[in-house]
């Protein structure tokens, strides 16, 4: 957000239900997909006027289901939720990591996933990434909802119902979020993805916040 505004562009966060510092946290098991909409959509209707919605992960398949309701002026997906769900790519990380996600499924923990550093490395950064940016993620991660992150898997977005202009980054080696679930996704929007090289999943964590409002900014200014 600092680095957009350095470039003269105004940004605002939401936090949701449950996260940073929201109301919720002991709720947060509760949660589904369609509070994380409410509470954009929710905060779309304080602005007087469309505004772009950026959207990293799961918050990528919010963003797809709140653009379908209401006007927005464009949305950029990072990384996003792929429009046919997780199943693919979970069953891939699933056979890379069994013991991990069989703890993480007992426990009922998405945060279980992230313990070990070589779990978490695999999952959402690049092989080369720096230790320091894989231990300060260590330190920042917290806990999501279990039904929420399941609901990746069957609440869907509906591409024909979104009527703005759809940008789609993804990481050139995101093992999440896979470039090939990238393409598909774009296809259904009928565009060509930018893929960002010697990234994972956490784009944002692995690139400069300089080079990424680089990335945004002709897709947030006329």
């Amino acid at each position: 957000m600092l680095a957009l505004l350095d470039r003269g562009i105004a940004s605002a966060a939401v936090s949701l239900r449950g996260h940073g510092g929201s109301q919720g946290t002991e709720h947060l098991q509760r949660y589904r997909i369609e509070h994380y909409v409410e509470d954009v959509l929710q905060t779309l209707g304080t602005l007087v006027r469309p505004v772009t919605l950026i959207g990293h992960s799961m918050g990528g398949l919010v963003c797809q289901l709140a653009a379908a309701r209401a006007n927005v002026r464009r949305l950029v997906l990072i990384a996003p939720s792929p429009v046919r769900g997780m199943r693919r790519d979970g069953m891939r990380m699933v056979f890379r990591h069994p013991y991990t996600f069989l703890c993480a499924f007992l426990q009922r923990s998405f945060l279980r996933l992230y313990r070990k550093p070589r779990a978490l490395r695999s999952l959402l950064f690049h092989a080369s990434t720096p230790e320091t940016v894989i231990a300060d993620a260590a330190n920042i991660l917290v806990e999501e909802s279990w039904r929420a992150g399941n609901e990746m898997n069957t609440i869907l977005p509906d591409p024909a119902q979104i009527r703005c202009p759809v940008i789609i980054l993804g990481g050139a080696e995101d093992f999440m979020v896979s470039p090939a679930s990238i393409e598909l996704t774009a296809l259904a929007y009928n565009v060509e993805p930018v893929f960002v090289p010697a990234s994972g999943h956490m784009i944002q964590s692995e690139i400069s916040a300089s080079r990424l409002a680089g990335l945004l900014q002709p897709y947030l200014t006329d």
